[in-house]
């Protein structure tokens, strides 16, 4: 019984058994009868109901999509970033001279890639949110004067994190909360989004390598 209790948070309400496990994982947890303080279990919570409530948006952003990637997700019932990740292996199948399952309808032949690696080339990616009218941004990783950091969360949802510095202003861009917003990351934290842990501390290490790195700096 407790082993299925864990395997559904797990699966269910993972931020809340990681919340569980850690706590329980303490000297003092046994002094507390392996209950976290009701503020980690108010801040777990919080995290939960905000990932269900931006798939709940997800969601309904797909079930009003008139493009081909929310049309797919309806017929075929599956998740946004699973149906993207097919349509990218299926155009990249084409890309480099595979089989077109389309080929006989059209009359056969391969395109030319128009997306062929250029020497040097070290990272490329694809916005995998489909709302439309949602344009993603563009992001030069060879600009001296910008750091810059790509993130993928559990679920699928790309960020971006963006840090100037001749400016000092860093910022966040993310999939699920429309990616021409740019939320402004102060001290390492952002006002308006709630983040999952694992956002948490990749936030945390591009602050890290930045704004607190130049802030570090400037104190001595």
């Amino acid at each position: 019984g407790g082993d299925t209790a864990e395997a559904i948070l797990d699966k269910a309400f993972p931020v809340l058994q990681a919340t569980l496990e850690e706590f329980q994982s303490r000297d003092e947890a046994e002094e507390q009868d392996f209950i976290p303080p009701e503020a980690d279990l108010h801040e777990a919570l919080h995290t939960e109901l905000a990932r269900l409530l931006t798939a709940s948006w997800r969601r309904a952003q797909v079930d009003k999509g008139k493009d081909p990637i929310s049309q797919l997700t309806r017929d075929m019932d599956m998740p946004v970033a699973l149906v993207q990740a097919l349509a990218n292996g299926v155009a990249k199948g084409r890309q480099s001279g595979g089989v077109d399952p389309t080929a006989g309808e059209q009359g056969g032949g391969s395109a030319s890639n128009p997306k062929a690696p250029t020497a040097g080339r070290l990272f490329e990616v694809s916005s995998h949110h489909s709302t439309s009218g949602d344009k993603p941004p563009f992001i030069d990783g060879d600009d001296p004067g910008k750091y810059s950091s790509y993130f993928v969360n559990e679920y699928g949802e790309q960020a971006v994190y963006t840090y100037e510095h001749r400016t000092g202003e860093a910022t966040l861009r993310m999939s699920d909360a429309g990616w021409e917003t740019a939320y402004a990351v102060v001290e390492g934290q952002v006002d308006g989004l709630s983040l999952t842990k694992s956002e948490q501390h990749w936030l945390q290490a591009c602050w890290m390598a930045t704004g607190a790195f130049v802030q570090r700096g400037r104190s001595r």
